[in-house]
Protein backbone atom coordinates (compact mmCIF):
# COMPACT_ATOMS: atom_id res chain seq x y z
CA UNK A 1 0.00 0.00 0.00
CA UNK A 2 1.14 3.55 -0.77
CA UNK A 3 2.23 5.78 2.07
CA UNK A 4 -0.32 8.39 3.18
CA UNK A 5 0.43 11.94 4.22
CA UNK A 6 -2.49 13.23 6.29
CA UNK A 7 -2.49 17.04 6.22
CA UNK A 8 -4.58 19.12 8.60
CA UNK A 9 -4.64 22.90 8.47
CA UNK A 10 -5.32 24.46 11.86
CA UNK A 11 -6.31 27.95 12.88
CA UNK A 12 -7.12 28.42 16.56
CA UNK A 13 -8.21 24.77 16.64
CA UNK A 14 -6.97 23.76 20.08
CA UNK A 15 -10.43 22.62 21.24
CA UNK A 16 -11.01 20.15 18.41
CA UNK A 17 -7.78 19.12 16.71
CA UNK A 18 -6.59 16.69 19.38
CA UNK A 19 -9.45 14.25 18.80
CA UNK A 20 -8.92 14.52 15.04
CA UNK A 21 -5.21 13.65 15.28
CA UNK A 22 -5.86 10.76 17.65
CA UNK A 23 -8.37 9.29 15.19
CA UNK A 24 -5.75 9.49 12.42
CA UNK A 25 -2.92 8.03 14.46
CA UNK A 26 -5.17 5.14 15.49
CA UNK A 27 -5.11 4.10 11.82
CA UNK A 28 -1.31 3.87 11.71
CA UNK A 29 -1.52 0.25 12.89
CA UNK A 30 -3.17 -0.74 9.61
CA UNK A 31 -1.59 1.67 7.13
CA UNK A 32 1.72 3.52 6.64
CA UNK A 33 1.06 7.19 7.27
CA UNK A 34 2.53 10.44 8.47
CA UNK A 35 0.60 13.20 10.25
CA UNK A 36 1.31 16.79 9.18
CA UNK A 37 -0.29 19.74 10.96
CA UNK A 38 -0.01 23.14 9.29
CA UNK A 39 -0.73 25.88 11.81
CA UNK A 40 -1.89 29.15 10.26
CA UNK A 41 -0.53 31.44 13.00
CA UNK A 42 -2.95 30.33 15.74
CA UNK A 43 -3.12 32.42 18.90
CA UNK A 44 -4.82 29.85 21.14
CA UNK A 45 -1.94 27.49 21.86
CA UNK A 46 -2.58 25.04 19.02
CA UNK A 47 1.14 24.71 18.11
CA UNK A 48 2.07 24.07 21.75
CA UNK A 49 -0.60 21.35 21.96
CA UNK A 50 0.82 19.62 18.88
CA UNK A 51 4.40 19.77 20.17
CA UNK A 52 3.41 18.57 23.65
CA UNK A 53 0.79 15.92 22.93
CA UNK A 54 1.69 14.69 19.44
CA UNK A 55 5.48 14.68 19.09
CA UNK A 56 5.29 12.23 16.18
CA UNK A 57 3.26 14.69 14.11
CA UNK A 58 5.16 17.02 11.81
CA UNK A 59 4.29 20.63 12.64
CA UNK A 60 4.57 23.27 9.93
CA UNK A 61 4.15 26.63 11.68
CA UNK A 62 3.14 29.42 9.31
CA UNK A 63 4.16 32.99 10.26
CA UNK A 64 0.78 34.33 9.12
CA UNK A 65 -2.66 33.06 8.15
CA UNK A 66 -2.62 32.92 4.37
CA UNK A 67 -5.73 30.79 4.13
CA UNK A 68 -6.84 27.19 3.78
CA UNK A 69 -5.50 26.56 0.27
CA UNK A 70 -2.07 28.00 1.07
CA UNK A 71 -1.95 26.00 4.30
CA UNK A 72 -2.67 22.75 2.49
CA UNK A 73 -0.04 23.56 -0.13
CA UNK A 74 2.51 24.05 2.66
CA UNK A 75 1.55 20.63 4.03
CA UNK A 76 1.86 19.03 0.60
CA UNK A 77 5.32 20.55 0.19
CA UNK A 78 6.38 18.91 3.48
CA UNK A 79 4.78 15.53 2.70
CA UNK A 80 6.57 12.33 1.70
CA UNK A 81 3.56 10.14 0.88
CA UNK A 82 2.22 8.99 -2.47
CA UNK A 83 -1.32 9.94 -1.40
CA UNK A 84 -2.25 13.20 0.30
CA UNK A 85 -5.23 13.19 2.67
CA UNK A 86 -6.48 16.74 3.19
CA UNK A 87 -8.46 16.62 6.43
CA UNK A 88 -10.27 19.34 8.36
CA UNK A 89 -9.34 19.66 12.04
CA UNK A 90 -12.99 19.39 13.11
CA UNK A 91 -13.32 15.83 11.81
CA UNK A 92 -13.04 12.35 13.29
CA UNK A 93 -11.76 9.56 11.05
CA UNK A 94 -13.72 6.36 11.45
CA UNK A 95 -11.84 3.02 11.60
CA UNK A 96 -10.72 1.85 8.17
CA UNK A 97 -11.61 5.09 6.36
CA UNK A 98 -8.08 6.00 5.29
CA UNK A 99 -7.30 2.43 4.33
CA UNK A 100 -10.46 2.13 2.23
CA UNK A 101 -9.77 5.34 0.30
CA UNK A 102 -6.15 4.34 -0.31
CA UNK A 103 -7.17 0.88 -1.53
CA UNK A 104 -9.78 2.36 -3.85
CA UNK A 105 -7.13 4.60 -5.43
CA UNK A 106 -4.76 1.64 -5.69
CA UNK A 107 -7.40 -0.44 -7.47
CA UNK A 108 -8.55 2.31 -9.86
CA UNK A 109 -5.64 3.96 -11.63
CA UNK A 110 -7.86 6.46 -13.44
CA UNK A 111 -9.20 7.94 -10.17
CA UNK A 112 -7.17 10.90 -8.96
CA UNK A 113 -9.32 12.12 -6.06
CA UNK A 114 -11.49 10.17 -3.62
CA UNK A 115 -13.55 11.24 -0.66
CA UNK A 116 -15.41 9.48 2.16
CA UNK A 117 -19.03 9.48 3.22
CA UNK A 118 -19.30 12.33 5.71
CA UNK A 119 -21.66 12.35 8.68
CA UNK A 120 -22.47 15.16 11.08
CA UNK A 121 -22.27 14.87 14.84
CA UNK A 122 -25.75 13.31 14.96
CA UNK A 123 -24.84 10.62 12.43
CA UNK A 124 -26.70 12.09 9.43
CA UNK A 125 -25.00 11.70 6.05
CA UNK A 126 -24.11 15.08 4.54
CA UNK A 127 -24.21 16.25 0.94
CA UNK A 128 -20.52 16.20 -0.03
CA UNK A 129 -20.57 15.08 -3.70
CA UNK A 130 -21.78 17.56 -6.30
CA UNK A 131 -22.57 18.05 -9.97
CA UNK A 132 -20.81 20.68 -12.06
CA UNK A 133 -20.59 24.04 -10.30
CA UNK A 134 -23.12 26.51 -11.72
CA UNK A 135 -24.31 29.99 -10.60
CA UNK A 136 -27.90 28.87 -10.09
CA UNK A 137 -26.81 26.08 -7.77
CA UNK A 138 -24.65 28.50 -5.78
CA UNK A 139 -27.55 30.90 -5.29
CA UNK A 140 -29.92 28.03 -4.43
CA UNK A 141 -27.72 27.20 -1.46
CA UNK A 142 -26.85 30.76 -0.45
CA UNK A 143 -30.46 31.89 -0.07
CA UNK A 144 -31.26 28.78 1.98
CA UNK A 145 -33.57 27.03 -0.48
CA UNK A 146 -31.52 23.85 -0.25
CA UNK A 147 -32.53 23.52 3.41
CA UNK A 148 -36.21 23.89 2.53
CA UNK A 149 -36.16 21.69 -0.60
CA UNK A 150 -33.10 19.48 -0.10
CA UNK A 151 -33.78 17.13 -3.02
CA UNK A 152 -34.91 19.68 -5.59
CA UNK A 153 -31.49 20.49 -7.13
CA UNK A 154 -29.06 18.02 -5.61
CA UNK A 155 -31.49 15.12 -5.25
CA UNK A 156 -29.53 12.39 -7.05
CA UNK A 157 -26.29 13.35 -5.33
CA UNK A 158 -27.84 13.80 -1.92
CA UNK A 159 -29.53 10.40 -2.16
CA UNK A 160 -26.24 8.79 -3.23
CA UNK A 161 -24.39 10.43 -0.32
CA UNK A 162 -27.01 9.12 2.08
CA UNK A 163 -27.70 5.64 0.75
CA UNK A 164 -25.27 4.43 -1.90
CA UNK A 165 -23.31 1.30 -1.03
CA UNK A 166 -21.07 1.57 -4.09
CA UNK A 167 -18.50 4.24 -4.99
CA UNK A 168 -19.89 6.85 -7.39
CA UNK A 169 -18.46 9.67 -9.45
CA UNK A 170 -19.02 13.39 -8.95
CA UNK A 171 -17.84 16.64 -10.49
CA UNK A 172 -16.36 17.73 -7.16
CA UNK A 173 -16.24 16.73 -3.51
CA UNK A 174 -16.41 18.71 -0.30
CA UNK A 175 -12.94 19.51 1.00
CA UNK A 176 -13.44 18.31 4.58
CA UNK A 177 -11.59 15.13 3.56
CA UNK A 178 -9.96 14.44 0.20
CA UNK A 179 -7.55 11.68 -0.81
CA UNK A 180 -5.39 12.93 -3.69
CA UNK A 181 -2.73 11.11 -5.66
CA UNK A 182 0.65 12.81 -5.70
CA UNK A 183 0.59 12.44 -9.51
CA UNK A 184 -2.43 14.75 -9.67
CA UNK A 185 -0.61 17.54 -7.85
CA UNK A 186 2.52 16.94 -9.92
CA UNK A 187 0.43 17.34 -13.07
CA UNK A 188 -1.91 20.25 -12.27
CA UNK A 189 -0.23 21.94 -9.29
CA UNK A 190 -1.58 22.51 -5.80
CA UNK A 191 -4.65 24.34 -4.60
CA UNK A 192 -5.18 27.85 -5.94
CA UNK A 193 -4.06 30.18 -3.15
CA UNK A 194 -6.24 33.00 -4.47
CA UNK A 195 -9.03 31.11 -2.69
CA UNK A 196 -8.47 32.08 0.94
CA UNK A 197 -11.34 29.87 2.09
CA UNK A 198 -14.10 27.92 0.28
CA UNK A 199 -14.36 26.78 -3.37
CA UNK A 200 -10.69 25.78 -3.52
CA UNK A 201 -11.73 22.12 -3.62
CA UNK A 202 -14.26 22.86 -6.36
CA UNK A 203 -11.57 24.51 -8.44
CA UNK A 204 -9.04 21.73 -7.76
CA UNK A 205 -11.46 18.94 -8.70
CA UNK A 206 -12.46 20.72 -11.90
CA UNK A 207 -8.81 21.16 -12.89
CA UNK A 208 -8.12 17.48 -12.14
CA UNK A 209 -11.10 16.36 -14.21
CA UNK A 210 -10.00 18.56 -17.09
CA UNK A 211 -6.62 16.82 -16.93
CA UNK A 212 -8.33 13.44 -17.31
CA UNK A 213 -8.65 12.25 -13.70
CA UNK A 214 -11.86 10.82 -12.24
CA UNK A 215 -13.34 11.82 -8.89
CA UNK A 216 -15.22 9.38 -6.65
CA UNK A 217 -16.96 9.26 -3.32
CA UNK A 218 -16.19 6.00 -1.51
CA UNK A 219 -19.00 5.18 0.97
CA UNK A 220 -16.97 2.36 2.55
CA UNK A 221 -14.86 5.16 4.08
CA UNK A 222 -16.54 7.40 6.65
CA UNK A 223 -15.63 10.43 8.73
CA UNK A 224 -17.55 12.59 11.17
CA UNK A 225 -17.46 16.30 10.43
CA UNK A 226 -18.60 18.81 13.01
CA UNK A 227 -19.79 20.97 10.08
CA UNK A 228 -17.27 23.79 10.00
CA UNK A 229 -17.49 24.39 13.72
CA UNK A 230 -14.06 26.01 13.51
CA UNK A 231 -14.66 28.65 10.86
CA UNK A 232 -18.23 29.26 12.08
CA UNK A 233 -16.73 31.14 15.03
CA UNK A 234 -15.58 33.80 12.56
CA UNK A 235 -18.83 34.95 10.95
CA UNK A 236 -17.38 37.91 9.03
CA UNK A 237 -14.60 35.79 7.51
CA UNK A 238 -17.00 33.00 6.61
CA UNK A 239 -19.58 35.25 4.94
CA UNK A 240 -16.97 37.29 3.06
CA UNK A 241 -15.12 34.34 1.57
CA UNK A 242 -18.21 32.28 0.80
CA UNK A 243 -19.22 35.05 -1.59
CA UNK A 244 -15.80 36.14 -2.81
CA UNK A 245 -14.59 32.62 -3.58
CA UNK A 246 -17.64 31.80 -5.69
CA UNK A 247 -17.08 34.96 -7.73
CA UNK A 248 -13.37 34.16 -8.14
CA UNK A 249 -14.16 30.64 -9.36
CA UNK A 250 -16.13 31.92 -12.35
CA UNK A 251 -13.97 34.97 -13.09
CA UNK A 252 -10.91 32.71 -13.19
CA UNK A 253 -12.63 30.79 -15.98
CA UNK A 254 -13.59 33.90 -17.92
CA UNK A 255 -17.30 33.40 -17.26
CA UNK A 256 -18.22 37.05 -16.77
CA UNK A 257 -21.90 36.33 -17.38
CA UNK A 258 -21.88 33.97 -14.41
CA UNK A 259 -20.09 36.61 -12.33
CA UNK A 260 -22.80 39.17 -13.16
CA UNK A 261 -25.56 36.71 -12.28
CA UNK A 262 -23.91 35.93 -8.94
CA UNK A 263 -23.33 39.60 -8.12
CA UNK A 264 -27.01 40.38 -8.70
CA UNK A 265 -28.12 37.29 -6.79
CA UNK A 266 -25.75 37.97 -3.89
CA UNK A 267 -26.95 41.58 -3.69
CA UNK A 268 -30.56 40.43 -3.36
CA UNK A 269 -29.58 37.73 -0.86
CA UNK A 270 -27.59 40.11 1.36
CA UNK A 271 -30.25 42.86 1.25
CA UNK A 272 -32.86 40.26 2.22
CA UNK A 273 -30.72 39.15 5.18
CA UNK A 274 -30.19 42.77 6.27
CA UNK A 275 -33.97 43.32 6.26
CA UNK A 276 -34.52 40.15 8.30
CA UNK A 277 -31.97 41.28 10.90
CA UNK A 278 -33.57 44.73 11.08
CA UNK A 279 -36.92 43.09 11.78
CA UNK A 280 -35.27 41.03 14.52
CA UNK A 281 -34.00 44.22 16.12
CA UNK A 282 -37.40 45.91 15.88
CA UNK A 283 -39.57 43.05 17.11
CA UNK A 284 -37.35 40.61 18.97
CA UNK A 285 -34.90 43.13 20.46
CA UNK A 286 -31.92 41.04 19.37
CA UNK A 287 -29.09 43.52 19.65
CA UNK A 288 -26.51 41.00 18.36
CA UNK A 289 -28.19 41.32 14.97
CA UNK A 290 -26.37 44.66 14.55
CA UNK A 291 -23.09 42.79 14.10
CA UNK A 292 -24.50 40.61 11.35
CA UNK A 293 -25.97 43.65 9.61
CA UNK A 294 -22.54 45.29 9.52
CA UNK A 295 -21.04 42.09 8.14
CA UNK A 296 -23.69 41.80 5.42
CA UNK A 297 -23.29 45.48 4.49
CA UNK A 298 -19.51 45.15 4.19
CA UNK A 299 -19.79 42.01 2.05
CA UNK A 300 -22.49 43.62 -0.10
CA UNK A 301 -20.17 46.55 -0.88
CA UNK A 302 -17.31 44.18 -1.72
CA UNK A 303 -19.46 41.96 -3.91
CA UNK A 304 -20.77 44.92 -5.88
CA UNK A 305 -17.24 46.24 -6.47
CA UNK A 306 -15.83 42.83 -7.45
Amino acid sequence: MARLSVITVAYNSVEMIGECIRSVLAESARIDLEMIVVDNASQDGTPDLIRRSFPDAKLVAQPENRGFAAGNNAGIAAASGEIFILLNPDTIVQPGALDNMARFLADHSQVGIAGPRVRDGQGHALLTAYPEYQPGMVLWQFVGLDRILPYQVYGRYRAACERSTQPFTAAWLNGSCLAIRREVVDQIGGLDEDFFLFSEETDFCERAARAGWEIYLVPQAEIIHYESSGVSRYTAIKVRHHHRSALHYFRKRGREGAVRVLKAGFALELVMKIVIRLLEIMFARRNQAYLKIETYRAVLREVWRY
